[in-house]
């Protein structure tokens, strides 16, 4: 009644995971972290957390799209670091005890499932394949996740429904993809007939309602329902896909059900059917799929994957699995020092009070001009027209005289808007223009400018409002701030070519 009747084979752990495949795991994890390119995630998550050290409210204050207890847990974190270029290396080396968790999860999940023998190898290729092994390099709320979701599994496995509930519902104010779990869960509750699931339901109530009280308290919870689950459910979602993955469900529920019959309590079953159910469920519901949404499941696959594998053949799926994250992560290529550069030039040119136009925090250590991020959520929602296009107004109301360089992200209007006042210096833009051949220039953002010629200051820092004006022919008009705190005005103007994100 405890396990399937099919026996694993008992085998000493000592020769299932050798010391070179830790070498390599370790290896690789140290190589990935620093040449990996920076997703534009990173900086994102690690702006809101910085706002979050600041006192702000998300949701209220500034933009999110996520749930937000991970960003409160390593606000603290990014408070005591203080404002540094090397933020986004120093994010990386945090998730690490982050990164020992899922794996320990995954053993302890493994050798309740099967022996000591799988538990090693699982671990091992949770370790190094894709696309766990880049994502848990990267600074993301994804790690906490799915250690949240791996120990609520372990926990009902041990009969600990309620504290099960809690871990849950924590993990669903870290990610709104907890929710097509929990209901994985409740329907493999109902089929397999495992555990309480009141106990499971009552205990998951209880971080959702103290978060949810928290911000109802600073006058935030409408908008923490708009932005981080309204706005993301309001995305169409393909019809095939929803068709396909419902039927799927189905023949999902049919294959539980003929396995409760068989098995009750079958442990092996009810953790495959919480897997395969979520993968339907997520696929059915949600408006945009990538590989990072199914994250969770990966380790329970490979518990079964190594479990099914020989001696041999789990040596040749550890060798290939290095070589796709070798390939997926492309090691052979450089990592762009885009984002640190741009993080050290706002540092240097600009002070805690300037606001910067970014396009969804990548300058992490400022206020931006704007209130909606341009990720993917709401990219979609601008150019539908559900949310209107205000960078320009924003950035004028708010003076804000640095901008990111160009990007096909930022909305047409407001992309022609920057690409005519502001102008390339260094790894950003700030306000200003250059003399055109009838030797005017124009200023939209309000704020002392001066006018620089062959490198040379011209005209020193008076203040221009909104409107044209005229300089001489070969001149640049730069924001005031920035040409007293470089060396080499001619350097920083050369316009270097950027590669896209």
């Amino acid at each position: 009644m405890e396990e399937d009747r099919v026996q694993t084979r008992r085998a000493p752990a000592a020769g299932a995971m050798p010391i070179l495949y830790v070498l390599t795991a370790l290896a690789l994890r140290a190589v990935m972290i620093l040449r990996c390119r920076y997703n534009t995630d990173e900086p994102q998550h690690l702006h809101v957390a910085w706002e979050w050290s600041r006192g702000l409210i998300a949701y209220r204050d500034f933009y999110d799209n996520h749930l937000p207890l991970f960003h409160l847990l390593v606000a603290p974190w990014i408070g005591a670091v203080g404002e540094t270029p090397r933020i986004l290396l120093y994010a990386r080396l945090f998730m690490i005890p982050l990164v020992l968790g899922v794996l320990a999860l995954t053993w302890l999940l493994a050798a309740k499932l099967y022996d000591s023998t799988v538990a090693w190898w699982a671990t091992l290729a949770a370790s190094i394949s894709p696309p766990l092994l880049p994502t848990m390099v990267e600074f993301r709320n994804d790690t906490l996740w799915i250690a949240l979701l791996l120990a609520t599994v372990l926990l009902i496995l041990r009969d600990r429904s309620f504290v099960a509930g809690i871990v849950l519902g924590t993990a669903l104010m870290v990610s709104i993809k907890t929710a097509p779990f929990a209901v994985a869960l409740a329907i493999a509750f109902l089929l397999m007939r495992y555990g309480s699931l009141l106990r499971l339901i009552a205990g998951s109530v209880v971080v959702p309602a103290i978060v949810i009280a928290f911000f109802a308290f600073h006058g935030a919870a409408d908008e923490l329902f708009r932005w981080s689950v309204l706005t993301n459910g309001t995305m169409p979602v393909d019809p095939g896909r929803r068709l396909a993955a419902i039927l799927a469900g189905v023949a999902i529920a049919v294959v539980a059900i003929w396995l409760a019959v068989r098995s009750p309590r079958s442990q092996r079953s009810f953790v495959a059917l919480i897997a395969a159910l979520y993968i339907a469920l997520f696929l059915a519901t949600a408006p945009l799929i990538g590989p990072r949404d199914l994250l969770p499941t990966y380790p329970i696959w490979w518990i079964f994957a190594f479990a099914f594998l020989g001696p041999w053949t789990r040596h040749v799926a550890a060798m290939l699995l290095v070589l796709l994250t070798i390939a997926d992560a492309r090691l052979w290529q450089p990592q762009l020092p885009y984002y640190p550069r741009l993080i050290a030039d706002t540092l240097r040119f600009t002070s805690a009070a300037d606001p910067v136009f970014d396009q969804k925090g990548e300058t992490v250590f400022r206020h931006r001009a704007t209130y909606i991020a341009l990720e993917s959520v709401a990219r979609r929602l601008l150019e539908a027209g559900t949310l209107p296009d205000t960078i320009a107004a924003d950035v004028i109301a708010s003076r804000a005289h640095v901008a990111v360089r160009d990007s096909t992200r930022i909305p047409p209007a407001s992309r022609r808007f920057l690409n005519r006042y502001f102008i390339p210096f260094g790894a950003m833009r700030v306000a200003g223009q250059y003399v055109r051949k009838d030797g005017t220039f124009e200023i939209a953002v309000p704020g002392n400018y001066t006018v620089v010629h062959n490198g040379r200051v011209f005209a020193g820092s008076r203040w221009y409002e909104p409107g044209t004006y005229r300089g001489p022919l070969g001149a640049v008009v730069l924001w005031s701030d920035v040409v007293g705190k470089t060396s080499d005005l001619a350097l920083e103007l050369q316009r270097p070519e950027w590669p896209a994100e």
